[in-house]
């Protein structure tokens, strides 16, 4: 295995990498050492990793459950926010090397759709370009990656119920099925009592914008025609907004496309009601890193998924520290539901209690993910005390 090679891209602020490789159909470990200055994303067969914005950032991590025999796919995304720039990767099986960064990584100046992804077309990226080695992150990398055992972060230890690792990815059969399912016909008889709404809606599209007589908390923010809005004016620390809604409850990944002349930066508010996007949490609070995102583009058409997967159903898009005029289009959600077929019904005389029902099948359907959440909006992980019974149940 030659040895690693810093890499980076055209852009000084930022660079997307990909490189597909293969692995051997049985291996125990797997550790990735990655080093980018100043900041970088790392996926793993589209599964986001870790997340690290600091410049001493020299990692190992266990990437075991991850990654699978055969063809696998690793992309990242690199940050600069000054100085020197470089992006460096190591991954080892079972102690040997395996993958390094070098020139035959296909590199990005800007983010696109689907850019993490196995589908995505990467024939127009360029290859990646060759850095001097103290770019590598020295004094920082020494070794190979997973050669001090004590450094290595894991991806989940293990709870008071298992007696080995819980992996954050789950190998589930259902994200290898196609989503071009069919539902089953459901009785005239059957609708009749329980609505349209029993059918399932994936949720893809915005179900309206807001319009402010109808919703007071809404006032002040922009109109938009067929679901294009045009923004200008913001301030240092605030600026021009508007609310998307989206119907009803749902879980997934916002996107939207930016168009300008000059840098932009949005925050993004989610909520189960309008009134959350309204009022925006404290800063001290774990609920703002779970509602609140601020995000950076670059200028021009560029376009832009979340990070994180959340539950939702209005969302506040404000601009903010960009002068010029923006325009946002394309607004949508990425959901992750489960395409599962509903095979029965509640209904009774009690209006409420039919609505009761109707709430908890919704959130069942909401929660399950790789495994059941203990909650889409807020918690988005599996209850420790669930981790038992739900291992024997599925």
């Amino acid at each position: 295995m030659s040895p690693v090679i810093p890499i980076w891209g055209g852009c000084a602020k930022e660079a997307f990498f990909r490189r597909n490789f293969s692995l051997p159909e049985t291996f125990s470990r797997a550790v990735v050492r990655i080093f980018a200055d100043t900041g970088y994303e790392l996926f793993l067969n589209e599964r986001l990793v870790v997340v690290v914005d600091e410049w001493n950032n020299v990692r190992d991590y266990d990437v075991t459950p991850f990654l699978n025999g055969g063809v696998n796919l690793v992309a990242v995304h690199g940050m600069n926010h000054s100085g020197h720039r470089g992006f460096s990767f190591e991954l080892c099986c079972d102690g040997v090397p395996v993958l390094v960064s070098d020139s035959s990584w296909r590199a990005a100046d800007r983010e696109q759709w689907n850019w993490f992804r196995r589908n995505f077309e990467d024939s127009s990226w360029t290859a990646a370009r060759p850095l001097p080695l103290q770019y590598a992150g020295l004094p920082q990398w020494r070794g190979h990656a997973g050669d001090r055992p004590e450094k290595v972060i894991p991806f989940l230890e293990g709870s008071p119920f298992f007696s080995g690792p819980i992996p954050k990815a789950v190998r589930s059969p259902f994200y290898r099925k196609s989503a071009e399912r069919k539902n089953e016909e459901i009785s005239p008889e059957v609708l009749g009592l329980v609505g349209e709404e029993y059918r399932i809606s994936r949720n893809a599209c915005p179900g309206e914008w807001i319009d402010p007589a109808a919703w007071p908390e809404a006032e002040g923010c922009a109109h938009g025609v067929d679901g294009v809005f045009r923004l200008t004016g913001a301030s240092r620390y605030e600026g021009p907004f508007f609310f998307v809604d989206f119907g009803e409850e749902t879980v997934g990944f916002l996107r939207f496309r930016t168009s300008s002349a000059s840098p932009v930066r949005v925050r993004i508010r989610y909520g189960e009601m309008l009134s959350e996007c309204v009022s925006e949490p404290a800063r001290d609070q774990l609920l703002h890193r779970m509602l609140v995102e601020e995000i950076q583009l670059g200028g021009g058409v560029q376009e832009w998924e979340s990070r994180m997967r959340v539950g939702f159903r209005f969302v506040r898009v404000e601009l903010f520290d960009s002068p010029g005029e923006v325009e946002f289009s394309g607004l949508s959600v990425r959901t992750s539901l489960y395409p599962v077929e509903y095979r029965g019904y509640f209904h009774c005389s009690d209006p409420l209690l039919n609505r009761i029902w109707e709430a908890g099948r919704k959130t069942v359907h909401l929660c399950m993910q790789e495994y059941y959440l203990d909650g889409i909006k807020r918690d988005r992980f599996l209850w420790v005390g669930d981790t038992r019974a739900e291992a024997l149940y599925n």
